[in-house]
């Protein structure tokens, strides 16, 4: 058996899931049942199977989620999802919508599954990441409330993508904006023409897009490699070959963005290399917080803490910052540093206001 002929079975129904194991297996598939929709998930995002099977009744809904959870990763969003349709007056539409194919019969027979699953090819073009989550009117009106996009360069989010280039040693680190059809630059380090000027690309050219659609940090090594993103027209041989972006979220539960590190030769990210950017990342995304916050005007109890915890974020990765690279840090980005940290406690002393 090949990699291409291996299939995760997600089935709580132990009975169910004996029978469709034979069924499949007999149709010339390695199969792997899991129970639950969490071990499912994780499974299919390490071994990267052939095809993914589903009941479309399992346990309320599980399948549903599931199959969102698995479009909005980079990591699965290309994985084909059979999902099992026995009953007639069920409502798919949803299945369809979210990138499954649905086999439906009564009963569903294991060869139609089998032929629908083989008929599924890599698509010619790069997909974007699920509408449903880059176009969300909320997430929209977080990002248009920071007042960032289409703005002018500001030295405060420079002085933290220069830092973050150099900590890391990579050419390029982009503070990425997710708007529902472009992604704007708000800040960078090492972008070519025509983009960097521009300071913005279509989602076509977007990673970004998906650490926004996952809501998790994306890590890419060789993007060559990467069954989604080798189809991207920003990967090599003259752009992107390596790449680890994490959300920002601006205080809030809505990711606007990205905070990403690229390289054009393969890298294996290590530790120290993802702690300094999310230590960076938290910076600039505290920054973005008390300017939502200060935009919206009065916030709510819960509003407000989202914010002071985003704040405190931003001074402990600075600190972490200062801290654990003090020897390749210089005078003058030590001092940026401080006064963030100083501007970012002023500023959230001020939206609490004198009498809370």
């Amino acid at each position: 058996m090949t990699d291409r002929q291996k299939v995760v079975l997600v089935e709580p129904d132990a009975g169910v899931g004996a029978w469709w194991e034979a069924a499949l297996s007999e149709e010339g598939w390695d199969v792997a049942v899991v129970s639950d929709p969490e071990v499912g998930f994780q499974l299919i995002r390490r071994t990267r199977p052939a095809a993914v099977v589903m009941r479309a009744r399992a346990n309320g809904g599980m399948s549903f989620r599931l199959l969102k959870r698995l479009r909005s990763s980079p990591h699965t969003a290309l994985t084909p999802v059979a999902i099992l349709h026995d009953q007639g007056d069920d409502q798919t539409d949803d299945f369809d919508r979210w990138g499954g194919h649905v086999v439906s019969g009564h009963p569903v027979l294991p060869a139609a599954v089998s032929t629908v699953l083989r008929a599924q090819a890599t698509p010619p073009s790069y997909p974007l990441a699920p509408s449903e989550i880059i176009g969300d009117p909320a997430r929209l009106a977080v990002l248009a409330n920071t007042r960032l996009l289409d703005s002018s360069p500001e030295a405060v989010f420079d002085q933290v993508t220069r830092l973050a280039a150099r900590l890391l040693d990579v050419p390029t680190v982009l503070m990425s904006l997710v708007d529902r059809d472009r992604q704007f630059f708000k800040s960078h380090v090492g972008l070519k023409a025509p983009f960097d000027e521009a300071r913005e690309t279509p989602l076509t050219l977007s990673f970004c897009q998906w650490v926004v659609a996952d809501h998790e940090e994306v890590i890419v090594p060789d993007a060559r490699e990467h069954p989604l993103f080798k189809l991207n027209a920003a990967t090599a041989p003259e752009g992107v070959v390596a790449y680890a972006g994490v959300p920002l979220c601006a205080g809030t539960t809505q990711a606007i963005g990205s905070f990403c590190a690229m390289d054009q030769k393969p890298r294996r990210w290590g530790a120290g290399d993802l702690d300094a950017l999310h230590d960076a990342a938290h910076v600039v995304e505290g920054i973005t917080a008390v300017r939502l916050a200060a935009n919206v005007g009065s916030q709510e109890a819960g509003e407000f803490v989202l914010t002071a915890q985003a704040v405190g974020r931003a001074i402990a990765g600075a600190t972490r910052l200062i801290t654990r690279h003090e020897s390749r840090i210089s005078e003058a980005e030590h001092a940026a540093l401080i006064t963030i940290v100083g501007e970012l406690g002023r500023q959230l002393a001020e939206l609490r206001g004198p009498g809370a």
